[in-house]
Parts: C-alpha cells; structure tokens; sequence
C-alpha cells in the first residue's frame, strides 16, 4: 500500500488506529503507541520492513517535513 509513497522525506501524523507487531503468530506491541502522535518517515519505514504487523484501521498523514511542524506550532 505504501510503497509508492517516499516514506523517509515526509513525516507522518497518527491518529487514531489499531495495530499489532505479530511475534510467533501472537499480537504483541502495537504499532503505534496511543502517546505517539508524530513519526518520522525514517522510523516509520525501518518498523514497516523490520517487523509484521496485524492492520485493524490506520489513520496515517503524510506531510512535508515543514510544514507538519509549522502545523504543531500553529495550533498550540
């Protein structure tokens, strides 16, 4: 789904969602902590290539790397 997308040069912005790393065939951690509203696309994609993940929904944003951190400073 993503691999069109130049993942690394954006950052993205999580909202709601629901997903899993899978270990042995077990959920285990999710994919993005409840806490973590903002990751870089370069941390995005080593967790994307490096781990299998269960997808319930993900509600992801990709933004220029400016201009989602002029957003934050914007809005308080």
């Amino acid at each position: 789904m993503l691999k069109r997308i130049d993942i690394p040069i954006l950052s993205w912005r999580i909202s709601n969602g629901e997903s899993y790393r899978m270990i042995n065939d077990e959920w285990d951690e999710e994919l993005f902590p409840t806490d973590e509203k903002v990751i870089e696309g370069t941390a995005l994609e080593k967790s994307a290539e490096n781990n299998i993940y269960y997808i319930i929904f993900a509600d992801l944003q990709a933004y220029p790397k400016e201009r989602l951190r002029t957003c934050f400073i914007s809005s308080g």
